[in-house]
């Protein structure tokens, strides 16, 4: 009994923090992005011409760079080769603005180095796109059909199914994690290169991207405790 007690307390535990870690990330994110977007750099050198110089100096052929009106909507499209970069960052002087670049940039640098895991990430998310929202109500209807008729074959090829497809769409998620932080760190390693950030400047886009990293933590946790309507839809 004092074991069985000892692992209910842990999971309990577990539980809290994997919770608390899902509902704060992104509140957490938003706040250091308008802290370091106020962070100015004395440079008369933009983000949008850091990104520039990133891609022109790359050798990457056909990397290109476009713009969204979007705040917050920065991205590395891989279908196109493109680092979409939102007009606020474009036109950023910030340590945010800088940070997002090199990001990106990290990315780009991910799709046309041939990374594997990237390779096989992508894979993951179109398969999670297309058939994630499908994984819950094919378990649901395999679990009716099995308690009309425990026989069927049926039921069991829909709960197979549908535990398949979330199991995918969790693996996408995971593999996404150490994706993101490989990105940032080659990020940083641009910047220390161009000395494009320096001492405490330096320091503060490390901070702001292991807080965007933490946000891809937060939603695989969120995917995994979706069952306990404890977390919001997590949205990045």
């Amino acid at each position: 009994m004092d074991n069985a007690l000892y692992i209910l307390i842990g999971v309990i535990i577990i539980l809290a923090i994997c919770l608390a870690i899902a509902n704060t990330a992104g509140n957490s994110f938003n706040r250091k992005y308008q802290k370091y977007s106020n962070m100015m750099l004395n440079t008369t050198y933009s983000a949008g011409d850091f990104a520039v110089r990133l891609v022109e100096d790359s050798g990457y052929k056909n990397l290109k760079i476009a713009y969204t009106e979007n705040e917050l909507d920065d991205a590395f499209s891989s279908k196109h080769n493109t680092i979409i970069l939102s007009k606020q960052t474009l036109q950023s002087y910030s340590v945010a603005g800088y940070a997002t670049v090199a990001h990106e940039f990290g990315h780009a640098v991910q799709h046309n180095s041939g990374n594997i895991r990237y390779k096989c990430l992508r894979i993951l998310k179109v398969i999670s796109a297309l058939f994630g929202n499908f994984s819950f109500p094919l378990m649901i209807a395999g679990l009716i059909v099995m308690l009309v008729d425990s026989s069927s074959s049926l039921g069991n090829f829909l709960l197979i199914t549908g535990a398949v497809i979330f199991v995918l769409s969790l693996l996408s998620e995971l593999l996404t994690i150490p994706i993101e932080y490989e990105a940032s760190n080659i990020g940083l390693e641009k910047i220390k290169y161009y000395n494009a950030l320096a001492g405490k400047e330096f320091k503060m886009a490390k901070k702001f991207l292991r807080s965007a990293g933490l946000t891809y933590v937060a939603g695989f946790l969120s995917r995994i405790l979706a069952w306990t309507f404890l977390v919001p839809r997590f949205k990045k």
